[in-house]
């Protein structure tokens, strides 16, 4: 895909520009704001000429179809600001007026729309292009459908007719199923095919005499690029020099599958041109790590493009993250969904291992709004000395408001009472913290940091409210700010909080032990306080985490709650 640059300082000129072009059709017009369906437009969204943007992508087209983009009103403009389409097929309109030929003059806070036509064959793009004096700064992308016969099923594996992926992935259409026999190992594959939200490309493993199959090897594994709504399943991943499994497409879930031993990244996710992610029932362990002279590389590590993916999200669920070098899963997403998870940092030495979850900002640009994060269920182990880190990591601030409810925390030795456990960093609106615990392992009765405070809040002052978490005694009284002011309802124990095991970190046993000190202390305000609540909050929690540790290479299952989510912590 071409570059786009961006032009940060004064008055930009834009140039449009549509390659290929294409005559209108005289069809049905047709607004799309998400990427996904076509809908009327609500509203018109603001994005500054100062900064990277771009139209949200319109994809599923008929081809030939008339299509008009969602609207934007641009600000941040000195004067006035010429838009012109030197070559053919692109029209304007200006705050909801006729549509016209450019060139056209806009001022500040003017709402733009751009309309041109789909390609005439199927699953092929059109890009209209925003030019600032020959630098592209901006782009809306018009994508035909991929449906122009009745889904199949393809076979691949030994004997067959198709024995690679590579065969198959460019004859994909939307509603296909592709069988992949397991037992065997296959080169690496790239996936540019597009399906549809009602009929998604599935690649499927079968198990055979009890293996998944494999894809081995490349410099990516891989690769989802343009390949959108596409559901991946039951598949061992392995040994990608770079990435071994990279997503640049939209509404992609991976699911029962295996990543693991990548030399860099275990899961990568585009800055550009990437929308939602699912990552269910996934085991990805023995990845990242900080190669000489490199950026530090991570099992997960995703970002969403909120332009032209507006309201994509990252969910990561019933999930085994273990042995890894990095952070256990690193994220920059529009959203960011993590549930019902055991992520453990393991006793890797071939990589720096840093938090089990961190959770940042866009590094291309401001998070305006800010980004929100829900964080429910978790078992989070922490064999080494760093926690939780929220809200940036110096490139890309959040902004946003963090909900952490019902998560287990286990840490140990390196954890002393001055190491904190979770970290605000860079920029935050707010955070909940409630029903949570905070042990360590051994029966070790020393207090915990429960935060260090590196934020700039956004209204000025920390904001981190809680109540009914489980902590080690005297953990609200080492130094001042290292026990958040504004949690109510703390339970304070001494050494096991009402596990079965807490023993060590290899035997760990999370079922919760009747009249323990966590067994039915939960509280049931799992919002907040009024005005700081996440919109959508995972409600109600259907699952729990499990008990022990999962079997590694075994498939992951979901574990369904019995009963009312009243215990502290994960279980």
């Amino acid at each position: 895909m071409p570059p786009v640059s961006s032009s940060r300082h004064g008055a930009p000129l834009l140039v449009l520009l549509l390659l290929p072009s294409a005559a209108f059709a005289g069809v049905e017009t047709r607004i799309f704001d998400n990427g996904f369906e076509a809908e009327l437009n609500t509203a018109c969204v603001e994005k500054s000429v100062q900064s990277t943007f771009n139209f949200p992508s319109a994809n599923g087209q008929t081809a030939g179809e008339l299509v008009t983009s969602a609207c934007l009103r641009l600000v941040d403009i000195a004067g006035t600001l010429t838009l012109d389409e030197p070559y053919r097929g692109a029209q304007f309109r200006i705050n909801g007026g006729d549509w016209v030929d450019p060139p056209v003059v806009v001022a500040n806070n003017d709402e733009v729309e751009v309309r041109a036509s789909a390609p005439m064959t199927i699953d092929d793009v059109n890009w209209v292009y925003l030019y600032d004096g020959g630098n592209a700064i901006a782009d809306f992308l018009i994508r035909t459908r991929n449906d122009e016969r009745a889904p199949m099923t393809f076979q691949v594996g030994p004997g067959r007719t198709y024995t690679e992926l590579t065969q198959v992935a460019d004859l994909l259409r939307a509603g296909d199923i592709v069988e992949v026999d397991g037992n065997h190992s296959y080169a690496p594959v790239e996936f540019q095919r597009a399906g549809l939200p009602l009929a998604p490309i599935t690649v499927r493993g079968l198990t055979i005499s009890g293996q998944r199959p494999e894809i081995a090897g490349g410099t990516v594994s891989v690769s989802f690029r343009g390949a959108h709504h596409y559901v991946f399943e039951n598949i061992d991943v392995t040994a990608g020099s770079e990435v071994c499994i990279r997503n640049e497409a939209n509404d992609v879930t991976i699911r029962d599958s295996h990543v693991h031993d990548c030399s860099r990244h275990g899961i990568l996710g585009a800055d550009n041109y990437s929308g939602s992610l699912t990552i269910d029932r996934v085991e990805v362990d023995h990845a990242g790590r900080q190669p000489a002279g490199e950026a530090l590389k991570h099992p997960v590590y995703i970002a969403t493009d909120r332009d032209r993916y507006p309201g994509s999200r990252l969910r990561v669920q019933h999930s085994y993250i273990h042995d890894f070098g990095g952070n256990g899963i690193k994220s920059r997403s529009e959203r960011d969904e993590i549930y019902y998870n055991w992520i453990d940092t393991g006793t890797r030495v071939d990589g720096d291992v840093y938090y089990t979850i961190e959770l940042n900002g866009y590094e291309e640009y401001e998070s305006v709004p800010g980004i929100n994060v829900d964080v429910v269920g978790n078992v989070l182990v922490h064999r080494n000395y760093s926690g939780v880190r929220l809200g940036g990591d110096a490139t890309g601030d959040l902004r946003g408001r963090v909900r952490f409810v019902h998560n287990t925390l286990i840490v140990g030795p390196g954890f002393n009472e001055y190491q904190p456990l979770i970290r605000w960093f860079d920029s935050l609106e707010s955070a909940y913290l409630a029903n949570n615990v905070f042990a360590r392992v051994g029966g070790d009765t020393t207090p915990l940091r429960i935060q260090r405070d590196d934020a700039a809040w956004v209204n000025g002052s920390i904001a981190v409210a809680g109540t009914n978490n489980w902590v080690p005694s005297g953990s609200d009284s080492i130094a001042a700010g290292y026990f958040p002011e504004d949690w109510t309802g703390t339970v304070f124990g001494s050494g096991n909080p009402g596990y079965a095991n807490l023993s060590g970190f290899d035997s760990l046993d999370l079922s919760v032990q009747t009249a323990s000190d966590i067994d039915g202390a939960a509280g049931s305000d799992l919002d907040g306080p009024s005005g700081y609540e996440i919109p959508n909050p995972l409600a109600p929690l259907d699952f729990i985490a499990p008990a022990t540790a999962p079997v590694s290479g075994s498939p992951l299952s979901a574990t369904p709650r019995v009963g009312p989510a009243d215990n502290i912590g994960a279980r």
